[in-house]
């Protein structure tokens, strides 16, 4: 574990954060740090040596996830999604062609989207409008998402539309749609105010939703954590009224309150603290917002407390 964790740390410092501002600043993952990302086999960690992986475990993702996102939460954010939401779609549901052909790009060279969101259904996934049509051995699928995350440089989507209409969200599949195929457009990419790296966005889809949604949390502890790293060394040097800034209060590891100690120099982008405190925005909305979250919660105690 120990050599897992400086194999991560060696990553995340010498190769993304030298990185970090550019990719900010021009709301793009580079190129060459995919790449590597991709030699290192951080994007199918889960997933059989025989397809490209690194046949590791839940554990081995949510502490790359953690650890990356103390540098670059959307840097983090990429390598969540190929290992959370497209990998385990495909090695869990996938027959055996889809493997080979898609699973196998997954781990090696190619980055792809879950495109579940829409305008009027986010959260509320039941109220999605995108149908599939039966066409002979065909479907033809018609709709459009929303905010779907690395959309402008998919190869492919795993896209979620209902089938059967009339059976409600019983009637939702998903379907393996190239980007190259006739009839995809992709629009413009949103101008996010965090996370601007990543490229902006039934059973089956939600359970692998409930997994990912704990990675969602590894991703906001490194945020946390990478914030507080950065901030503290600045609060031990400077000095006001004779004392360290640090000598005056400590009370949360979190992005907000760093940019408070800080002051001046935290509202700056000469200093690391305002970049975590824009991607820690999307935290409790991506995925199912906190509120959704509490919900879920609540029906579970409900549960629990029934008998």
């Amino acid at each position: 574990m120990i050599s897992v964790f400086h194999f991560l740390k060696h990553f995340a410092e010498l190769s993304v954060k030298p990185l970090v501002r550019e990719m900010d600043e021009n709301a793009k993952l580079d190129k060459n740090l995919l790449e590597e990302a991709f030699r290192l086999k951080l994007m199918g960690l889960e997933v059989d040596e025989e397809y490209g992986g690194s046949r590791g475990s839940f554990f081995d993702v949510a502490l790359t996830v953690e650890e990356i996102s103390k540098v670059d939460p959307a840097v983090a954010l990429t390598i969540h999604l190929q290992n959370a939401l497209i990998a385990p779609m495909l090695s869990n549901y996938g027959s055996e062609e889809q493997k080979e052909h898609y699973l196998k790009r997954v781990c090696t060279d190619s980055i792809e989207s879950f495109a579940l969101s829409e305008t009027i259904s986010g959260s509320d996934a039941f109220a999605m409008k995108t149908t599939a049509t039966k066409d002979g051995d065909d479907f033809v699928i018609n709709g459009s998402k929303l905010g779907i995350s690395n959309a402008p440089i998919a190869d492919f989507f795993l896209v979620l539309a209902n089938a059967e209409p009339e059976k409600g969200h019983r009637g939702i599949t998903c379907f393996l749609v190239d980007r190259n195929q006739t009839g995809v457009v992709v629009g413009k990419k949103d101008q996010n105010l965090g996370m601007r790296a990543r490229t902006t966005r039934y059973k089956y889809a939600i359970d692998i939703l409930n997994a990912s949604r704990i990675l969602i949390g590894a991703q906001m502890v490194g945020l946390a954590q990478g914030c507080f790293d950065q901030s503290i060394p600045y609060l031990r040097e400077r000095k006001q009224f004779g004392k360290r800034l640090i000598d005056f209060q400590i009370a949360s590891k979190t992005s907000k309150q760093c940019i408070k100690w800080l002051g001046g120099i935290g509202f700056t982008k000469d200093f690391p603290a305002e970049k975590f405190y824009r991607d820690s925005a999307v935290g409790g909305i991506y995925e199912g917002t906190s509120n959704i979250q509490l919900n879920t919660i609540a029906k579970f105690i409900d549960n629990e407390y029934k008998n």
